[in-house]
């Protein structure tokens, strides 16, 4: 399986130019004329890549496209809720953590307003 060159740029720290120089179809005549080392200089020299050395890669944390880190605060329950359309798209309008932004609007108005409990 061929995984797309910006992934593998961003899970492996090495350019995208570099990966396009070694894995396009037209440069596969050139990759030959480059020993292990020659790739491990230039991978080394390269300003983008933020793991240079072993001691890089065994405190780097590599994120897998569909995969999450650890959550900040416990964990959330999902919850399936009709809302208003008009309220919907007020929220979401905001911008990225919306459904964030209602869960607190909603602590905030039990806060000021407690239910009676039956």
């Amino acid at each position: 399986m061929r995984y797309p060159v910006v992934w593998l740029s961003k899970a492996t720290g090495v350019s995208v130019e570099l990966y396009n120089l070694l894995f396009s179809s037209l440069a596969w005549d050139r990759v030959g004329k480059y020993s292990a080392e020659d790739i491990e200089r230039m991978a080394k020299d390269d300003p983008s890549n933020f793991l240079k050395t072993d001691e890089d890669w065994e405190r780097a944390i590599i994120h897998r496209p569909g995969s999450h880190g650890p959550q900040k605060a416990p964990k959330k329950k999902p919850v399936a809720i009709r809302l208003s359309p008009d309220v919907v798209e007020d929220f979401k309008s905001t911008g990225a953590g919306w459904q964030s932004r209602i869960d607190e609007a909603l602590r905030t108005f039990l806060k000021e307003h407690p239910l009676k409990r039956a």
